[in-house]
């Protein structure tokens, strides 16, 4: 009996010196950018990503959805990286993933973040500035901004 003892207590030392640990659960958010620059690339790449992770899709604001390959075209036309940044923070993740093209103005995240690069859309913005406050009849300058991810070359007519 005393020598069961003995051996009883010589395996829970071992064990204890072992320090067996559970492995925990991940709670992985990824933040999918569904602004209009990065959203084709993000579908794109939806079939990838593991479906047991927890998505949130920003763009001028973030929500929730339910697997990455749901669609919301309803966040607004820019990115707001603060809203994903609040919105993730109250998941309580152990880790982020943010899925971005990154044309967006950096902020520091909170927390550790890891990132997946997707191409941005090829798009062009075209915009006309007119004067202020032209008179009837007044010849005016106007001006047009052009905005591309890329070099381009344009033709005004």
């Amino acid at each position: 009996m005393l020598r069961l003892l003995r051996v009883g207590v010589l395996i829970l030392l071992f064990l204890a010196f072992m320090d067996p640990r559970w492995p925990m659960p991940a709670r992985v958010v990824y933040l999918l950018d569904f602004s209009p620059s990065a959203r084709e690339s993000v579908f794109a790449l939806a079939d990838r990503l593991p479906r047991d992770g927890i998505y949130v899709a920003f763009a001028e604001r973030a929500v929730r959805i339910p697997s990455p390959t749901a669609r919301r075209l309803d966040l607004g036309e820019g990115t707001d990286l603060k809203a994903a940044f609040q919105e993730a923070e109250a998941l309580k993740p152990t880790r982020v993933v943010l899925v971005s093209d990154g044309l967006f103005e950096p902020i520091p995240a909170p927390f550790p973040l890891d990132a997946v690069y997707v191409p941005p859309k090829p798009h062009v913005a075209v915009e006309l500035v007119p004067p202020p406050y032209p008179l009837y009849g007044e010849t005016v300058g106007v001006g047009v901004v052009l905005e591309a991810p890329l070099p381009t070359e344009a033709r005004l007519r």
